[in-house]
C-alpha cells in the first residue's frame, strides 16, 4: 500500500486525470452490470456479457499498471542517472587529481621533492652570498637546476596541466555538483573547495608567466662562478618562483587527492 501511494504521488498530472476518468468510467460499468444481472438482460447474451465484465476489470486495472509502471520507470531512471552522474564525477576527480600530480613528476615522490626544497634553500643561500659581493661554490645552485629539470615539466607541459586542472575542476563545480545534489549525493566539504580554488588562483597568479621555468632548464649543470655572480639576483628571482611553484603544485595535488578520495567513494 505504501509503494501505491508513493507511486500515486509521484504519477505526473495527465496520468492521474487518465487514471480518475477510468476509475469513473469502470464505476458506471460495474452499475450497469448489476443493473443488467438484476433485470436479466444479461441472460441471453453470454459474450457481450463476459465482454462488459472484462472491460470493467480492465477499467479498474488498467490505471493501477500504469501507476506502478511509471514508478518504477522513473525509480529506474534516476538510478541511471545516480550511476552516470556518480561515475562522472570519479572520473573528472580521477583526472583532475592525476593532472595535479603531474605537476611535480608523480615518479618524484616523496623524499625527492624534499631533497629538491632543500637544494633550492641551498642554492639561494650561495646566490646570496654572491649577491652581497662574498665567494661561494656555485655547485648549490646547479645541483638545484638539475633536480628541477629532472623532477617538473616543462613549461608547455605545465600550461597544459594547469588548463586541464582548471577546466575539470569547473565542469566538477559548474556541473557535476549540482547533478550529484539533486540525486541526493553528498557535495564535498566547503572549506575543502576554498582551499582549492584558492590554491588554483595562486597557481594561476604565480604562473602567469612561464618564462622562468625555461631558463631554469636551459641553464641546467651550465653556470660558473662568475655568470652566477653578474646575475645573481636574476637567479635568486627565478629560485623563489620555483619554490613557491612548487608549494603550490604539493597544496593543488593535496586537495585533489582529497576530492577524488570523496567523490569515488
Amino acid at each position: 500500500m505504501r509503494v501505491l501511494i508513493a507511486a500515486w504521488r509521484e504519477t505526473t498530472p495527465g496520468v492521474r486525470a487518465l487514471c480518475l476518468a477510468l476509475w469513473t468510467t469502470g464505476v458506471l460499468a460495474v452499475a450497469l452490470g448489476v443493473w443488467g444481472d438484476a433485470t436479466g438482460w444479461w441472460d441471453d447474451k453470454g459474450f457481450l456479457a463476459n465482454l462488459a465484465s472484462s472491460l470493467a476489470g480492465a477499467l479498474f486495472g488498467v490505471p493501477f499498471a500504469l501507476v506502478v509502471i511509471q514508478h518504477i520507470t522513473a525509480r529506474q531512471a534516476d538510478e541511471r542517472e545516480r550511476r552516470d552522474v556518480t561515475h562522472k564525477a570519479a572520473q573528472l576527480a580521477r583526472e583532475l587529481a592525476a593532472d595535479a600530480r603531474e605537476l611535480v613528476r608523480v615518479e618524484a615522490y616523496p623524499q625527492a621533492i624534499a631533497n629538491l626544497r632543500m637544494a633550492l634553500r641551498r642554492a639561494v643561500g650561495a646566490l646570496e652570498q654572491l649577491a652581497s659581493g662574498q665567494d661561494t661554490d656555485p655547485d648549490a645552485v646547479n645541483q638545484a637546476y638539475v633536480l628541477w629539470h629532472e623532477m617538473v615539466n616543462t613549461r608547455t607541459t605545465t600550461e597544459l596541466l594547469l588548463d586541464r586542472i582548471w577546466t575539470n575542476w569547473r565542469s566538477l563545480k559548474e556541473d557535476t555538483r549540482p547533478r550529484l545534489l539533486r540525486i541526493g549525493v553528498p557535495w564535498i566539504d566547503r572549506e575543502l573547495e576554498e582551499l582549492l580554488d584558492e590554491a588554483l588562483a595562486a597557481t594561476r597568479s604565480a604562473g602567469a608567466d612561464l618564462y622562468w621555468m625555461d631558463e631554469l632548464r636551459q641553464e641546467a649543470g651550465e653556470l660558473d662562478r662568475q655568470r652566477l655572480g653578474r646575475d645573481a639576483r636574476a637567479h635568486l628571482r627565478r629560485l623563489d618562483l620555483a619554490d613557491e611553484h612548487l608549494r603550490l603544485a604539493e597544496r593543488v595535488s593535496r586537495y585533489a587527492d582529497e576530492i577524488w578520495r570523496h567523490l569515488n567513494r
